[in-house]
């Protein structure tokens, strides 16, 4: 790594002023510096001045003069800043991850002993004391506790990845997350934890490298500094953990940590700059800031080469493992990338309008989308394969008839299939794009594409599980899913809009002489064009329900912010119905309050009876029985409301008042899968749970289910049997339904007594006949013959 200079934030005083600290914050939008008159100012990522503010006293009666502060730490988010002072106090400023916020003080944190470092942890802050304690400080809970105490005062506190933490003591004890670690020679004021490695530097100008873990010394380096300035104040490692600085007198040392834990440090000479208290690298890695005992802070940049591609990207190579790609237009945060498998980053394309970026190492490729500051490194050998950066935020990669999706953001391959259709028209990748509602929570990552021209697969990217094929009669030239990845579109060649149902595998063609098709976002509508109308579908769930309006000759180009942009014609464009879409997002993000707070200011209109339709069937599946009931009181299906609003009132009896509770009792719950219309699950609430296996016969014979009702009844209630089988005979002959009432006697043996009782009601030998036919064993037949005549 090279490092120049950029700019003097600070100038040097001609008394001696030493800066406290000073630190990024990790979103790398500020720099804060701790002066010595106990005022903390920030800069911007230029070097500019913006804010600054006063600190506090522990106990204001003791005056504004009595602490100093010993060192700043901005929280993970960049929303916090610590504040260590030595009046044995932390204060935590909300500075806000941006320009926006106010400052105010938001935690305190009196301690035992004044803090010496600070460091941000998941909630708050870690900080180590002068009296050897080292304390994690809660930022939620507003408290702290202690972790462990060395034997001396703490001089030195790293963090290392996966949870580690090193405190380094003035007696030369090192300890790891509480573990005496080992012993060295001297105060340890500077220290850097890069997991399996322990940095540890001291007053001797000697740089130690040890096995974090069981404290070995690997390698012991001593860089060639004069014998009065051999002085290691301060050391900061970069975001990355590849390069590390250490603050020295004049200057400071810089080196690359290698793989096998060697470190190759040079001097960068500062004449005039006196000791380096502080060291801060920026968020990127691209920038390194000094302060100085005389009160100057510099910023030096980290560069080795910067090249423009096509007048839109700036790329700055920090290191060979680690680059920065900037947007020129500024319409895009810088992205950094690093490699975590490979010694350096060798080539770097530009695809997708330059927003998306391929980098290429010996052993992987990372992937960039820079809109979103997202990257993914994953396993990569050799060349030649196709990549489409831009598919439902996803990257597809195609070589030798093998098609895998990676996510931006997970160094991984989600899932791999075989393909030889990979036009971007026949492929669609969702990726946890909108919002469901309910219960469903988890990831929802599906793929979808062409096995061959007339086949579709899908597979959910998550299980890797394929979720079904589905043959179509004609070539498909288009397809997309909806955001939640249950509803398909498809176009063949005969210009048909086909919609497919994941859930069920239903297809339906919906329009034809299709040229123009879409999504629309943040919903499941739909919008088509066919030669003479534009289609408008407010909700594809119901493909019936679509409106059609005269385009005019003009031909749709795209849907973007509710409009659909015409060209060709004598609008510009059509405006959407906002309403219509509300009430369709709300009811996939589980608004139905909402969505019945629409519907009810639309009024009366035959239109958005489907649409009440819909919320109904939503909310009995979240048990909301009560809109259900409005739902089709809207609607005036008088049988549905009725049978909603009793069950209601049992809820509200059962439950004391309480409807919620109510509709977890078991008669309730057997009246919802009645209307359901499942009466399995309706027979198992009456008998199982409320023990009355009279209602679950009742049940089937209001039905007409006298096969179940009598079955139920030989489990149950035997001495009712003969009653049950006796009214079903009763309701049949008295249908008319003669047939299956010999069928039945058939069935039971019993043929002889129906044929008499019908010959006693004066049965005609005609109707009598259709029982003899049921009845083929001689027996039988001379039974009915002599009844019968």
């Amino acid at each position: 790594m090279k490092l120049k200079y950029s700019k003097t934030l600070l100038e040097a005083q001609d008394i001696e002023s030493p800066i406290a600290d000073i630190c990024w914050s990790p979103n790398n939008v500020k720099l804060a510096v701790a002066t010595c008159d106990r005022l903390v100012l920030l800069f911007d990522r230029e070097g500019t001045r913006r804010d600054k503010f006063a600190t506090k006293p522990a106990d204001p009666a003791a005056g504004k003069k009595s602490y100093v502060i010993t060192n700043l730490s901005f929280s993970e988010n960049s929303d916090l800043l610590g504040v260590a002072q030595s009046d044995n106090m932390v204060f935590v400023y909300r500075v806000g991850a941006d320009w926006s916020g106010k400052k105010v003080i938001c935690n305190k944190f009196p301690l035992t002993g004044a803090p010496m470092s600070l460091l941000p942890a998941d909630n708050g802050f870690y900080t180590g004391t002068t009296d050897g304690k080292i304390r994690s400080l809660d930022c939620k809970s507003n408290k702290s506790s202690s972790m462990w105490t060395g034997g001396a005062c703490c001089v030195s506190l790293a963090r290392g990845g996966e949870g580690t933490l090193a405190s380094g003591h003035v007696d030369g004890t090192l300890y790891l997350n509480g573990r005496l670690l080992l012993r060295y020679a001297l105060p340890p004021t500077a220290l850097v934890l890069l997991p399996p490695y322990l940095i540890v530097g001291s007053c001797d100008g000697r740089v130690s490298v040890y096995e974090a873990q069981r404290g070995a010394l690997l390698r012991s380096l001593e860089p060639q500094l004069p014998p009065d300035r051999r002085d290691l104040i301060s050391a900061a490692p970069s975001p990355s953990g590849q390069t590390l600085a250490f603050g020295v007198f004049d200057g400071c040392l810089v080196g690359e940590l290698k793989e096998s834990g060697g470190v190759e440090l040079s001097m960068l000479n500062i004449p005039n700059l006196y000791a380096s208290r502080a060291l801060a690298w920026s968020g990127d890695g691209t920038k390194l800031a000094l302060a100085s005992q005389t009160g100057a802070v510099i910023q030096l940049e980290a560069v080795l080469r910067r090249w423009v591609w096509r007048d839109s990207v700036e790329v700055q190579h920090v290191s060979g493992r680690q680059l920065v790609l900037s947007r020129l237009a500024n319409d895009a945060p810088p992205l950094t990338v690093t490699t975590k498998q490979a010694p350096d980053i060798f080539n770097v394309r530009f695809i997708g309008n330059d927003w998306y970026a391929v980098c290429r190492t010996s052993s992987t490729l990372i992937l960039c989308d820079i809109a979103r500051g997202l990257t993914s490194e994953i396993p990569w050998s050799g060349s030649g394969e196709r990549v489409y950066a831009a598919v439902g935020g996803a990257c597809l990669l195609h070589r030798a008839g093998e098609l895998s999706v990676v996510e931006y953001g997970l160094d991984k391959v989600l899932h791999t299939v075989r393909t030889e259709r990979v036009n971007p028209h026949v492929l669609s990748v969702r990726i946890n794009e909108g919002a469901t509602g309910g219960a469903e929570t988890g990831d929802r990552k599906h793929l979808a594409y062409l096995l061959d021209r007339q086949t579709i697969a899908v597979v959910d990217l998550t299980t890797g599980i394929q979720l079904g094929q589905w043959w179509h009669e004609a070539r498909v030239d288009w397809l997309e899913l909806n955001e939640s990845g249950q509803l398909l579109l498809l176009r063949d060649t005969r210009r048909r809009l086909a919609l497919l149902r994941l859930d069920s595998g239903e297809k339906e063609i919906i329009a034809s002489g299709v040229s123009f098709v879409q999504w629309i976002e943040n919903s499941d509508a739909v919008v088509a064009q066919t030669p003479t109308h534009l289609l408008v579908w407010y909700s594809a769930w119901d493909p019936s329900s679509v409106e059609m309006a005269e385009c005019g000759g003009a031909v749709a180009v795209e849907v973007i912010s509710r409009r659909v942009v015409l060209e060709g014609g004598l609008l510009p464009y059509l405006q959407l119905d906002e309403h219509r879409l509300a009430f369709n997002n709300a009811l996939r993000n589980g608004d139905l309050a909402g969505c019945a707070r629409y519907l009810d200011g639309v009024g009366n209109n035959a239109d958005v009876a489907p649409l009440w339709r819909q919320l109904a069937e939503r909310a009995l599946a979240n048990d909301d029985v009560q809109l259900a009931a409005k739902c089709y009181r809207e609607v005036d299906d008088v049988a549905r409301t009725f049978y909603l609003e009793k069950t209601v009132e049992l809820a509200a009896d059962e439950g004391d008042g309480d409807v919620t509770v109510g509709l977890n009792n078991a008669l309730v719950r057997a009246r919802l899968a009645i209307f359901e219309g499942d009466l399995s699950a309706a027979e198992e609430c009456y008998v199982r749970r409320a023990s009355r296996p009279d209602l679950a016969v009742n049940m089937y014979k209001m039905f007409n289910k006298w096969t179940e009702a009598i079955a139920l009844a030989e489990r149950t209630d035997r001495a009712s049997v003969a009653t049950l089988k006796q009214q079903h005979m009763d309701y049949l002959t008295s249908t008319g339904r003669l047939g299956e009432a010999g069928a039945v006697l058939a069935s039971s043996g019993d043929a002889a007594r129906y044929a008499s009782a019908a010959d006693g009601r004066g049965a005609r030998p005609p109707c009598c006949c259709y029982i003899h036919n049921y009845c083929a064993t001689p027996t039988y037949s001379t039974l009915y013959t002599r009844n019968l005549y």
